[in-house]
């Protein structure tokens, strides 16, 4: 069974989380496709919370246990989970899904 996931801060209204989910439908025989976030709903209305590192640690574990082929991420606090599981799990493809031409600030420099 080839896994596939893909990684999203949080399970909003945007387009990167719209994207995401209509791949759910994509899982077939021989392929899982998951969308995993890294903040649960409950953390998002606290804008302070989503700078807690224990999130951003725990999903890096949760996903290497999962044993995914292809890990696609997508805006930069994804991109800095996504770097932790290729350092920790090298085995994983990582798909790095830039969304602008630009960077909007310098973490999303840094990171992408």
């Amino acid at each position: 069974m080839n896994k596939v996931i893909h990684l999203i801060p949080y399970n909003d209204i945007g387009g990167v989380e719209r994207a995401a989910r209509t791949m759910i439908s994509a899982s077939t025989e021989g392929l899982e496709f998951k969308v995993e976030t890294i903040f649960p709903k409950s953390v998002v209305t606290n804008r302070w919370k989503i700078w807690n590192p224990f999130y951003f640690l725990v999903t890096v574990v949760r996903v290497i246990y999962q044993k995914p082929q292809l890990l696609v991420v997508s805006l930069w606090r994804a991109y800095a989970v996504g770097v932790l599981v290729k350092l920790l799990y090298p085995q994983v493809k990582l798909v790095v899904f830039l969304h602008l031409p630009k960077d909007m600030h310098t973490l999303d420099l840094f990171l992408s």
